[in-house]
């Protein structure tokens, strides 16, 4: 995993942007042992109500394996501990599962936020501390736009407040779909202003969160 440390330039880039993609963090074959685990997880979690709608399922490591391999994985873990330092510890993980037909069944909205709800409330300082980031596995192709992608702003970690519309349908300036292929890992800076997206695509949209 040596290989995999976080570079000065993605240090760099990290501390401006608040997000790191990695491409190819994941092989094929895990990509399919983790959508098998996603799939059972959903057809059980799925009810008539949800359906065509994205779901969240919370504290998902006791589903299996090959979730509790994703905490030390060797092309994330050491960015990670190149962000955080080495007194690290998993405090958090779901799943989120948007099917294609989400942005036809609902009245879809958006819902720009921070991590970490009740701290951004109690701690006074201006910008807030890091505290914590999250890692996102991608299983499936969010390489275009349209396909249920996690929304950004790029930079917004180190501001407390952003102008949100109220609407439920604009998003703030600078605000763009995060794009990136099946298999690629996203760290976030959990101050990042974002917010899911309507998947309008052909696909269903598979990601794995973990919390440090």
């Amino acid at each position: 995993c040596i290989e995999h440390i976080l570079s000065d330039a993605e240090r760099e880039f990290f501390n401006t942007q608040g997000y790191l993609v990695v491409e190819n963090a994941l092989d094929p074959e895990m990509c399919e042992r983790l959508i098998g685990v996603l799939d059972r997880v959903d057809a059980r979690e799925r009810t008539e109500s949800l359906k065509g709608r994205l779901i969240s399922v919370p504290d998902v490591m006791g589903e299996d394996d090959a979730l509790v391999d994703l905490v030390d994985w060797r092309a994330t873990l050491p960015k990670v501990w190149g962000i955080l330092g080495w007194n690290i510890y998993l405090y958090h993980s779901h799943l989120d599962v948007t099917p294609n037909e989400s942005a036809r069944r609902q009245d879809w909205r958006v819902a720009w936020h921070q991590d970490s709800m009740r701290v951004n409330d109690e701690i006074e300082s201006d910008p807030r501390p890091r505290l914590s980031i999250k890692v996102g596995f991608y299983l499936t192709d969010v390489s275009k736009p349209g396909h249920g992608n996690t929304l950004i702003v790029p930079g917004s970690h180190l501001q407390n407040k952003i102008d949100c519309p109220q609407d439920g349908q604009s998003n703030p300036p600078g605000a763009e779909p995060l794009c990136v292929s099946a298999g690629s890992a996203v760290l976030v800076d959990r101050r990042i202003w974002h917010s899911r997206s309507a998947n309008e695509s052909e696909l269903t949209r598979k990601v794995v969160w973990l919390g440090y």
